[in-house]
């Protein structure tokens, strides 16, 4: 790439939910073999809240 010297180091960021954190880990080693840097982060899942069901009182417009 131009601008860029030869034996730069690469690393990468690699973002995931613990679910797919195996998946971090053998993009990690897979790229470790060519000389790139993968660092993992796991991230907390996000939290869906609790839908309430219409009030029984409530009348439809």
């Amino acid at each position: 790439m131009q601008g860029i010297d030869d034996g730069t180091p690469l690393a990468i960021d690699f973002l995931s939910f613990p679910t797919f954190a195996q998946y971090g880990e053998l993009f990690r080693s897979q790229l470790a073999e060519v000389g790139i840097e993968v660092n993992l982060e796991t991230l907390e899942p996000p939290c869906s809240p609790r839908r309430s069901s219409p009030s029984a009182t409530s009348t439809p417009t």
